[in-house]
C-alpha cells in the first residue's frame, strides 16, 4: 500500500477531509505533522517533503486556504508523491469548481464529489490513475 494517508486541512491545522488508508502508520504520521509542520498558517505554497525514518515520506503543499498532506509508504518515492499531490490540486480544483476553499469542501456535495474523486484515483491507497481529466469522468459515474 504505496500511499498510508491524504490528509486536507485548513491553515489553523484543523482537519477539513482525510483518507487514511493504513492505520499503521497513522502515529508517526500525526507525530510528523506538529513536529515538522508547526505553525500551520507559515505554510508556504511551494511544495515540501520530509522523511521519517525509512518509512514514511510526506509531502505538503498550501492551496489558498487549505493545506494537503500526503503520506507515503517505503514502497513510494518522492517524485511519484510529488505528482500524486499535484493531481489532487488538480482534482480538488475541479471539484470545487476552481475556488477551492475551506468553506466549500465543508458542504456535504463537495466533500463528497472530492471523497469519490480521491477512490477512483487511489482505491485502498493504490494510485492507479493520474490523469485527472479521466478521474474526473470516471467519477461522474458514480452516484454520491
Amino acid at each position: 500500500m504505496p500511499v498510508h494517508s491524504l490528509i486536507v486541512t485548513n491553515t489553523e491545522g484543523c482537519i477539513v477531509f482525510s483518507r487514511r488508508f493504513d492505520s499503521s502508520y497513522s502515529a508517526e504520521f500525526e507525530k510528523l505533522l506538529k513536529t515538522q509542520v508547526g505553525d500551520y498558517s507559515s505554510v508556504s505554497s511551494l511544495k515540501r517533503s520530509v522523511l521519517i525514518g525509512n518509512v514514511v515520506s510526506v509531502v505538503f503543499k498550501k492551496y489558498s486556504d487549505l493545506i494537503i498532506f500526503i503520506g507515503g509508504t517505503d514502497e513510494i518515492d518522492e517524485p511519484i508523491l510529488a505528482q500524486l499531490l499535484e493531481t489532487v490540486w488538480d482534482l480538488l480544483d475541479a471539484t470545487l469548481e476552481g475556488k477551492a476553499s475551506e468553506q466549500l469542501l465543508h458542504s456535504f456535495e463537495y466533500n463528497a464529489k472530492f471523497a469519490i474523486a480521491v477512490d477512483e484515483m487511489m482505491p485502498q491507497g493504490i494510485i492507479e490513475c493520474l490523469d485527472t481529466e479521466l478521474i474526473l469522468k470516471l467519477s461522474k459515474l458514480k452516484s454520491i
